[in-house]
C-alpha cells in the first residue's frame, strides 16, 4: 500500500509597498525582496497614483518573479490608505510593511519569522541601520532609547506594558500577526503624518508579547529628497 505524506507549507508572509515617486530606489527594494531567504513571501506593491516610472520598472520584476502583485489606486491616498489597500490584498498568515525607498537585510524576513514562531510571540522586532542620502553613510539606530534595558529576546508585555513607551512606533521594522491586524480591524490614518503610529499603539495594546532582534535588517533612508 502507498501512503502519501504530506507536509505543511511555510506561513506566508505579506509584503506590503507602498509607490510613489520612488523610480530611483524602487528597483534596490525589490531586488533585496526577491533575494529573502525566507521564499514564501508575496510581494504587494499598491501604486498610490504615481506620476514617474516606479511602475515599469515593478512590471519587469513582476516578469521575472510571480511573487510580485500590483494594485492600483484610482486616487492619492497617501501612506496610510496605500498600506490599508495592501492589508485588504494580503493573504498570508503575517505582515510586514516596507516603505518603497527603503530596502530589507535578504535574512529579515527568516530571522523575524524565526523568532516569532520559535518564541510564539506576537510581533517580532528588528533593528534598523539609517543610510544617509548626502554622503552615503550608514549608522546604526536602535529601535528603543535604551537597548540595554530591553530583556532578552523576547518582552512579557503584560508585566511591561510601558516598555512601548520606549519603542520607535515605526511600522517598517516589524512583522506583524495578520490575525491580530484583522481581528482588530486594525488600520492606518490617511493622508496624515505619522500614520503608523496609532496603528503601532493599537497593534501592541492587544500583544502579550514581542521579541526582538537588535540586528539591523531594515535600512531606512535618511533625508531623502521630496520624501
Amino acid at each position: 500500500m502507498l501512503i502519501t505524506i504530506t507536509f505543511k507549507e511555510k506561513d506566508m508572509i505579506s509584503v506590503i509597498l507602498p509607490v510613489y515617486q520612488v523610480e530611483a530606489y524602487i528597483e534596490k527594494c525589490l531586488q533585496t525582496l526577491i533575494a529573502q531567504t525566507y521564499r514564501d513571501i508575496e510581494i504587494i506593491c499598491v501604486d498610490d497614483c504615481t506620476l514617474d516610472n516606479s511602475i515599469t520598472i515593478i512590471k519587469e520584476y513582476q516578469k521575472k518573479d510571480p511573487r510580485i502583485r500590483l494594485i492600483h489606486h484610482e486616487e492619492n491616498r497617501g501612506l496610510g490608505g496605500a498600506r490599508n489597500t495592501g492589508i485588504d490584498h494580503a493573504r498570508g498568515e503575517y505582515l510586514v510593511f516596507i516603505d518603497s525607498d527603503d530596502y530589507a537585510d535578504e535574512t529579515m524576513m527568516e530571522k523575524l519569522y524565526e523568532a516569532i514562531t520559535q518564541n510564539r510571540c506576537d510581533a517580532a522586532i528588528c533593528g534598523i541601520m539609517l543610510v544617509f542620502e548626502e554622503d552615503h553613510t550608514m549608522k546604526q539606530h536602535s529601535t528603543f532609547h535604551y537597548d540595554h534595558l530591553i530583556p532578552q529576546e523576547v518582552c512579557n508585555l503584560e508585566q511591561n506594558r510601558k516598555i512601548l513607551t520606549d519603542m520607535w512606533p515605526s511600522a517598517c521594522n516589524k512583522l506583524f500577526l495578520a490575525s491580530i491586524v484583522r481581528d482588530g480591524n486594525l488600520r492606518f490614518k490617511e493622508r496624515i503624518l505619522y500614520e503608523d503610529h496609532t496603528f503601532f499603539y493599537e497593534y501592541f495594546s492587544m500583544c502579550k508579547n514581542f521579541c526582538y532582534i537588535q540586528e539591523p535588517l531594515y535600512f531606512y533612508r535618511k533625508a531623502r529628497p521630496n520624501s
